[in-house]
């Protein structure tokens, strides 16, 4: 099974993409009616897909605006490409029903199915054929997937599965990833004030506050040797 690369992403995610899919198999066994944030299945696909990632919000308002928002540089277009998409990878469409035409995103489990809420019936998280997902909703328009970018998204803290044959990390580890995700976090937060057209003051602010967090990252990598 092909597993989507992350290494080229500014921001990494949380989860390993194998972790966000153990924690989606997790999930569809135990059917749960919210996220550990106490999301609601229903119409919570972006928030739920952040989740399993271990985020706290998608980070865009909409699975649509999420496509939208994501750097051409990894979007992979159209239904075919979807089908074909890395386990792990993020599946999504744009449209859906008014007044918000949110779309739809789930987590592709590199065998043509997508992991996500309202599937395949409502209220419940399931896994479900991509090609397959117009049917129940016959106003989403097929977009394509990318990896796991998460650039505008709060963590929340959560520690990530624990997978057979995998390190445990030292306190010195957890630390220095901690302080790694607050600047990653900075740097999200950030971005999301720029897009909210903030005045000249703020906007040099929130540039300055993207800086200080990557060079805060350089020289924790530094300190590390990677």
């Amino acid at each position: 099974m092909k597993v989507v690369g992350f290494s080229p992403l500014d921001r990494p995610p949380i989860f390993t993409p194998l972790e966000a899919l153990a924690v989606c198999k997790l999930m569809m066994k135990n059917d749960p009616a919210t996220c550990p944030h106490g999301k609601g299945v229903h119409r919570g696909c972006g928030h739920f897909t952040a989740c399993n990632y271990g985020f706290g919000a998608l980070g865009f308002n909409s699975a649509a605006d999420a496509w939208r928002g994501a750097p051409e540089k990894y979007k992979h277009h159209g239904l075919d490409k979807m089908v074909q998409a890395p386990a792990g990878a993020l599946v999504l469409w744009t449209g859906g029903s008014a007044p918000d035409h949110a779309g739809h995103v789930g987590i592709a489990d590199g065998k043509g199915n997508i992991f996500g809420t309202d599937l395949p019936d409502t209220n419940h998280f399931g896994r479900f054929p991509i090609d397959q997902v117009t049917d129940p909703f016959p106003l989403d328009v097929h977009a394509g997937w990318t990896p796991p970018y998460f650039a505008a998204a709060p963590s929340d803290n959560r520690h990530p599965p624990k997978l057979p044959n995998t390190h445990e990390d030292t306190a010195h580890e957890r630390i220095t990833k901690r302080l790694i995700q607050d600047a990653h976090d900075a740097i999200a937060a950030a971005k999301r004030g720029l897009t909210h057209d903030p005045s000249p003051e703020l906007e040099a602010a929130y540039h300055r506050a993207i800086t200080e967090a990557r060079q805060q990252i350089a020289r924790i990598k530094f300190l590390l040797g990677d």
